[in-house]
């Protein structure tokens, strides 16, 4: 997967970063909040006002931001995913023919239909929701230590947590989703042999 990203690296950092940026604006939000919130306890309802007016234009922004975000990082996505299914196509092209029937037509489809499908969900797509996550718990963890230090403990305390049990299950997800991507293949095998017995009695 890093190979493939690798090749696109520009692209991959400009939406990387733009995720980074929409974090930090995510967690800047969050004071805004806290200080109109402050301003309505004081009875400062100019202040009060003035954040919500803030709010309200760092929020077009976030919205703006999360449409360019979702247009790019699907394109990208798709871009990999084609060039991943060309390097395929290109493997088999240029195999004989006893290295091609290795395997039937039906595993092929599989690779280049159900594989894709899971190298992009949990492959590139969960690749951007760490990005994210590790950028949205970092600039967090800042913010909090600005209004306390031990806040910033509680929440390493908990995003620790929030990292090492999924690595508990990630054996178990591999194997997993090894023996889906199996599972799928043999099925198409076997609906392709099924729809090729059509052809055995119709004719």
């Amino acid at each position: 997967m890093f190979y493939h990203l690798s090749k696109e690296k520009k692209r991959v950092w400009v939406v990387s970063l733009a995720i980074v940026i929409r974090q930090l604006l995510l967690v800047y939000n969050m004071t805004i909040n806290a200080r109109s919130l402050n301003a309505l306890i004081a009875f400062n309802f100019s202040e009060f006002i003035k954040q919500n007016v803030y709010l309200v234009i760092l929020w077009s922004i976030i919205v703006m931001m999360d449409i360019r975000i979702k247009i790019s990082k699907e394109n990208l996505i798709q871009d990999l995913i084609i060039e991943i299914k060309q390097t395929i196509s290109n493997h088999l092209k240029n195999q004989n023919y006893r290295q091609y029937h290795k395997h039937s037509e039906g595993t092929y489809l599989s690779w280049l239909n159900n594989d894709m499908q899971l190298i992009e969900t949990k492959g590139f797509n969960q690749f951007f929701n760490i990005v994210q996550g590790l950028a949205g718990i970092t600039f967090a963890v800042i913010s909090l230590f600005m209004y306390h230090w031990s806040l910033t403990i509680v929440v390493a305390l908990g995003a620790s947590v929030m990292m090492l049990v999924p690595k508990l299950f990630s054996d178990k997800i591999k194997t997993s989703s090894q023996a889906l991507a199996q599972s799928n293949a043999e099925y198409v095998e076997e609906v392709e042999d099924t729809l090729h017995g059509f052809n055995v009695f119709l004719d």
